[in-house]
């Protein structure tokens, strides 16, 4: 869904869109207001979801630095978007033989350390939503309705009830209350089955097999 699609869909929940046949204009009531802070609730939102119901897969190949390296240790810095590395997610190509390097160590926000090798390092991660507020153009208050929201198009059908439920939060809050049971029931829904991880293990001919 785009940024303007969200936003309707939550002013619609309020009963904020219009009146009659025509869009509330701006300088009605609070609507310039809320309109304000739409952008900073929705990435509340994502980021909620991204960081549990629905996390952002990524890889990447890491970037060294020689100048970082402790002893037999070599220092990779780590993605500006990383969340969360996925269990078992450090993967080395050394001579065309892909393994997992389980022993590593996360020695600050930004830099990994791990056992030198000459091989290419990969990052397998759960990434940060873009935000919403980035994209806002200077002098404007709120993105283009253009914009489209990140993550999958399923994750984006919870985010209007959350924005619509703290809008609420100052006005009433009986309907604040309601949205915000539609927004936890959706969330729940969201929540993905277990999935088997995958493991490269060693067959007896010396290859690897996932």
């Amino acid at each position: 869904m785009t940024y303007g699609q969200i936003r309707d869909a939550a002013l619609k929940l309020l009963g904020q869109y219009s009146l009659g046949d025509a869009p509330i204009p701006r300088t009605y009531n609070e609507q310039g207001d809320d309109l304000r802070r739409i952008p900073e609730l929705v990435d509340d939102a994502m980021w909620i979801i991204a960081s549990g119901p629905r996390r952002i897969h990524a890889a990447k190949p890491l970037e060294r630095l020689p100048e970082r390296d402790r002893g037999g240790m070599m220092c990779c810095s780590l993605p500006q978007n990383l969340m969360e590395i996925v269990p078992g997610g450090l993967l080395v190509l050394e001579e065309g033989e892909p393994r997992y390097e389980s022993g590593f160590v996360r020695c600050d926000e930004g830099h990994i350390l791990l056992p030198r090798t000459r091989g290419e390092v990969w990052l397998e991660y759960y990434r940060r939503p873009r935000a919403c507020v980035d994209a806002i153009a200077p002098g404007q208050t709120e993105p283009c309705d253009e914009y489209d929201l990140d993550n999958i198009p399923d994750a984006h059908r919870a985010v209007p009830y959350y924005v619509a439920a703290q809008l609420a939060l100052r006005q009433d809050e009986t309907v604040h209350a309601a949205l915000l049971r539609q927004w936890q029931e959706l969330l729940h829904r969201l929540a993905p089955l277990p999935q088997p991880r995958r493991h490269l293990i060693g067959d007896v001919y010396g290859g690897m097999t996932p």
